[in-house]
C-alpha cells in the first residue's frame, strides 16, 4: 500500500509524463508549415498556437521573412516583406 506522498508523487509524474508540445516543438513545425510540408494536423496545431503565443509567432515572422527574402533576392524581385507578410 502507498503512503499519502507516494500516492501523490505517483500521480504528479503520471501528468507529467504526458507529451504536451511545448514552444520548441511548435518552433520546429514552422519551417516545414511555410515549405508546405507539414501534415493537416500538425499544422493546424501550429496556427492555433501562434495564435496564442507572440514568441512563437515572432519567429514565424523572422522564419517567414529570411525564407521569403531568400527567395526573392534570388529571383531579383521586390523585398518589401513586411507588408506581404501582414496580409498573409
Amino acid at each position: 500500500m502507498f503512503s499519502f506522498w507516494e500516492f501523490l508523487n505517483k500521480d504528479i509524474s503520471s501528468e507529467t509524463d504526458k507529451k504536451v508540445p511545448e514552444c520548441r516543438d511548435y518552433r520546429g513545425m514552422i519551417r516545414p508549415y511555410l515549405k508546405k510540408t507539414l501534415d493537416r494536423k500538425n499544422s493546424i496545431l501550429l496556427l492555433e498556437h501562434l495564435d496564442r503565443c507572440p514568441e512563437c509567432m515572432e519567429e514565424m515572422r523572422v522564419q517567414y521573412l529570411l525564407e521569403e527574402g531568400m527567395k526573392r533576392l534570388e529571383q531579383g524581385g521586390n523585398m518589401n516583406l513586411q507588408s506581404d507578410f501582414k496580409r498573409s
